[in-house]
């Protein structure tokens, strides 16, 4: 009778860096390493869900997203990044899905995105 023991922790599994070759691969891993940093950082905020439908983070959302420089990858929808983003960290239903959706349209359309305001750098410094 034999008895195998296998030890594995996920601190020592080591994954060599890849290069990814594909444009469809490298879209979504960017859009997917974009998306879990955004989340990390929009969740140090204290109280994060009790601004669950707020203007104003769904402006700090837009802003960063705004501000985020991709090259070398296929463009990316930033309403659905946002919206996708919201709906990772609160769970939306399908009804706030849209109202986030007009509250996005809304702050496009009238540049209330933080990304043009001077104020941004000083939020930006105390966020990341």
């Amino acid at each position: 009778m034999y008895i195998y023991i296998i030890y594995m922790e996920t601190n020592q599994v080591k994954i060599p860096k890849f290069k990814l070759k594909s444009k469809a691969l490298k879209s979504h891993y960017t859009y997917a390493s974009i998306l879990t940093s955004i989340i990390a950082e929009l969740e140090k905020i204290p109280e994060l869900q009790s601004l669950k439908l707020s203007q104003d983070l769904t402006a700090l959302c837009c802003s960063i997203v705004e501000s985020v420089k991709i090259s070398g990858t296929n463009p990316i929808d930033k309403k659905t990044l946002v919206t996708e983003i919201l709906q990772k960290i609160f769970n939306l239903t399908p009804d706030e899905q849209v109202s986030i959706g007009t509250q996005i349209d809304f702050i496009c359309s009238n540049d209330l995105h933080l990304a043009k305001n001077p104020i941004y750098d000083s939020i930006k410094k105390f966020f990341f």
